[in-house]
């Protein structure tokens, strides 16, 4: 699949998490997701990461990897 795809796909990422996007997009994202294993993994680890976090919420994530997560997913204003 085209990159552009990928990139369009991540607006929609954590509305498809939550189980609340348009089931038209959903099902555009499904078959994007079908043929493309980047974005499978994407989501897969969200969904893992968000699981995790729920069921234990005393997780302890050393600094640095919080750091990294929060610098790849463009959220550094979220940093302490």
């Amino acid at each position: 699949m085209k990159n552009n795809q990928c990139c369009e796909f991540i607006t929609y990422l954590n509305d498809y998490v939550d189980g609340t996007l348009n089931e038209k997009i959903c099902k555009v994202l499904e078959d994007h997701m079908g043929e493309c294993n980047n974005c499978q993994i994407v989501v897969n680890t969200l969904k893992k990461t968000v699981e995790l976090y729920q069921n234990d919420t005393h997780i302890q994530i050393p600094e640095e990897t919080r750091k990294n997560l929060f610098l790849s997913l463009n959220l550094e204003e979220f940093l302490d």
